[in-house]
């Protein structure tokens, strides 16, 4: 008896799901709970090996255990300046007038993360818990937010109130554990009041929630099984059909594929047959891994039943006979129950959706049933899942730990003699805190207040990476209010030094400040480029490489980056962050395929808006050497110089081509 053996990976059949190809994989199902001491629950995943779980030369399942643990955002906190004080500040501000000024002042700084102690203590328990002494913690689970907002939440009855909350800012949700997020709020005098009620009276919950949202990968993992076609078994499934006195509508039509006295069948007669075929052992599939839910098990028979519909049957078609190999080319033997006469077919098992009420019968149907062999087919089946989650944190419990500290928690009476003084506050936003040692040595802050009545004040500070491991992103200056007539207004100016020695503006200008405080921004704003182009088409063309080629504008001066996907790493993706002037709206880029026998091809340069993702499309032109696109990619290309140090661009300049798109930029001097 022959057996044809044919393998399969119904992930691609079943379920069309993108996956980023290098998050981590992890064990959808082996999701642990565990407690540490401080009462802090953490989440914990086991990851995949690198070879999922497969079958030895007898078919039975064979360990290959991960070892490797990974956890989810938890402990989400306030952080704390280099001397351990809380970033918080809660202070109420009221005046002996009615018409005068009243209300209150919030902002804070928060992470999430575990700490090192809860780590080691973690570390411990894991072992403890799964009684594998490889068994190591390799930190958080990867997280993924939405592009455009919804990622961070504060939810507030009173801040989302606009008459109780003039203004609200918060930062974005961070990815990794460490990095801080931020919420700064000015409120009404009944805003104040009502939000200071909820922390002060030991009220259960305040009316403060943060959310921060997040999705993340996990993965089902594989599951081997085996789908067997007894053609012989068939054939005497069919005669039995046919002779039985009943002589069922199912029983002569099928029995009629055998003689081919009939040119075609519907397809509720083929499920009817696979039913009872599946019943009488005939065609059959073996799971040979456990704890499979009904809804994964559904999708399984139905993708065996339409993979042997498809096995004979096909709309209008009559695809020649799969090419067979010689018996045991391979050596491949299964000495199991079939026997060791094993053939192995070449090709694809493809899955063909059948929209016609009626089907045409193949002619390799009954050279099956003559042949009488034993087709088996090993499937390998995975599915990763998009999970969403939460980490959430309420202010109760943060309040009350500051509640008593006058750094945090305070209030001042505009007209009492002794709080006659006003704090300015300049906060650096996260995002620039990052550009410093790469793009920024420091930003040097001056402010002035001219008073009505004697004399003005003025004061500066510098503000760089020392400064802000030392005494965090806050910098902060006070001054007498006097017998000003108008004590809260004040003017502040930036001036930033740039990598190269050069200053940002040349001329400061006067802005006026706010007295909740000053969010400084640098001229500059990262950006991520994503550049992806398909490995196997760029192959076919015969491209080694496509280089993105990215013109935008930095200080006022034309820069310019390459970022390349690269045939022989076969890395499909690449990306790479920029900084560009913050005015501007987007950027010019070219692309360069290097061919193998050609040389360089270039495009013409194009712009993009607000999009920094691009993908290599091959211009067709680029695909034939006699066409008029090819020769001026050629000539395009011969043309192109070598990028300069530093990426200034001085010769070949393009982007006042796009200037419309651009908007104003602020020139360096």
């Amino acid at each position: 008896m022959k057996i044809i053996k044919r393998s399969i990976t119904l992930l691609g059949l079943l379920f069309a799901v993108h996956v980023n190809t290098q998050a981590q994989q992890i064990d959808d199902n082996s999701i642990t709970n565990l407690v540490l001491k401080d009462g802090t629950t953490v989440v914990l995943y086991q990851g995949l090996p690198a070879e999922l779980k497969s079958l030895d030369a007898n078919g039975n399942p064979k360990a290959n255990p991960a070892h490797d643990w990974y956890y989810l955002p938890t402990n989400l906190r306030l952080t704390s300046r280099p001397d351990g004080v809380p970033e918080f500040l809660f202070t109420k501000f009221t005046t002996e007038k009615s018409s005068g000024p009243s209300g209150a002042i919030m902002h804070f700084l928060m992470k999430f993360g575990l700490t090192q102690d809860q780590q080691a203590e973690l570390q411990k328990m894991l072992v403890d818990r799964t009684k594998d002494s490889l068994a190591v913690l390799k930190g958080q689970i990867q997280l993924q937010t939405d592009d455009e907002g919804g990622s961070f939440q504060i939810i507030s009855a009173t801040l989302s109130d606009k008459s109780m909350a003039t203004s609200i800012v918060n930062g974005r949700a961070p990815l990794l554990e460490g990095g801080k997020t931020a919420v700064a709020t000015r409120l009404t005098a009944d805003g104040a009041q009502l939000l200071a009620s909820t922390f002060e009276k030991a009220k259960s919950i305040t009316d403060l929630s943060i959310s921060l949202n997040y999705k993340y990968i996990t993965t089902i993992p594989a599951f081997k099984a085996k789908f067997v076609y007894d053609w012989k078994r068939v054939r005497g499934v069919l005669d039995s059909l046919s002779n039985s006195k009943s002589k069922t509508s199912v029983g002569v039509n099928l029995f009629g594929l055998v003689g081919g006295s009939y040119s075609d069948i519907s397809e509720n007669s083929f499920r009817q047959l696979i039913d009872t075929l599946m019943e009488k052992k005939a065609v059959y599939m073996e799971i040979r891994e456990s704890g499979i839910t009904d809804e994964r098990m559904n999708k399984i028979r139905e993708a065996f039943m339409q993979m042997f519909l498809n096995s004979f049957t096909t709309a209008s078609v009559k695809p020649p006979m799969p090419e067979v190999k010689g018996p045991n080319d391979k050596g491949d033997k299964d000495p199991g129950k079939y026997g060791p006469d094993v053939n192995e077919v070449k090709g694809d098992l493809s899955m063909v959706s059948v929209s016609n009420s009626n089907v045409d019968i193949k002619s390799t149907f009954k050279a099956k049933i003559e042949q009488g062999t034993t087709e088996i087919i090993n499937v390998d089946y995975a599915l990763p899942i998009v999970r969403e989650f939460s980490l959430v944190g309420n202010l109760a419990e943060w309040y009350n730990a500051v509640r008593d500290n006058k750094s945090c928690v305070n209030s001042v009476n505009l007209n009492d003699p002794f709080f006659q003084y006003r704090d300015i506050r300049f906060i650096m936003d996260l995002e620039a805190k990052e550009m410093f040692e790469k793009e920024i040595n420091y930003v040097t802050i001056n402010a002035r207040k001219t008073r009505s009545v004697g004399n003005s004040f003025s004061d500066r500070v510098t503000m760089d990476l020392k400064y802000f491991n030392e005494k965090g992103i806050t910098a902060a200056m006070q001054y007498a209010r006097g017998e000003d007539t108008n004590p809260d207004n004040y003017e502040y100016m930036t001036q930033w030094s740039l990598r190269g020695g050069k200053l940002w503006p040349a001329n400061p200008q006067w802005e006026e400040g706010k007295w909740e405080g000053v969010t400084l921004l640098p001229p500059l704003m990262p950006r991520t480029i994503e550049f992806e182009g398909n490995i196997d088409e760029l192959k076919a063309a015969n491209i080694t490489r496509a280089t993105l080629q990215v013109r935008y504008l930095k200080f006022g001066e034309e820069v310019e980056e390459n970022i390349s996907v690269s045939v022989v790493k076969g890395e499909p993706i690449v990306s790479k962050q920029i900084y560009m002037d913050r005015e501007t709206k987007g950027y010019a880029y070219r692309i360069i395929y290097n061919n193998k026998e050609s040389g360089k091809l270039a495009t013409d340069f194009v712009s993009k808006i607000n999009d920094f993702y691009v993908y290599a499309v091959i211009p067709e032109a680029f695909k034939d050497k006699t066409s008029d696109g090819f020769k001026k990619g050629l000539e395009v290309a011969s043309k192109i110089s070598e990028t300069p140090a530093g990426g200034k661009v001085t010769v070949g300049q393009v982007l006042n081509t796009f200037r419309d798109i651009f908007g104003k930029v602020n020139n360096i001097k």
